[in-house]
């Protein structure tokens, strides 16, 4: 009777399992985000450098 109670409260309910497409979810906004503060720096200085090379007349106000 005691071995019955004992393996009745040692039951536990969780779920083991690794759920990919959540983890995939939740990495896809901050690897973009990420991916984005890298290369915007490098995005905008060759702009800048395109802009000065071809000589385009650029007015800042």
């Amino acid at each position: 009777m005691k071995r019955q109670a004992i393996e009745e409260a040692a039951v536990v309910y969780s779920d083991l399992s690794v759920d990919y497409f959540k983890m995939f979810l939740l990495n896809v906004p901050a690897a973009v985000i990420a991916l984005t503060l890298k290369c915007f720096p490098q995005l905008y200085g060759l702009i800048l450098n395109m802009v000065v090379k071809i000589g385009i007349n650029v007015e800042i106000k």
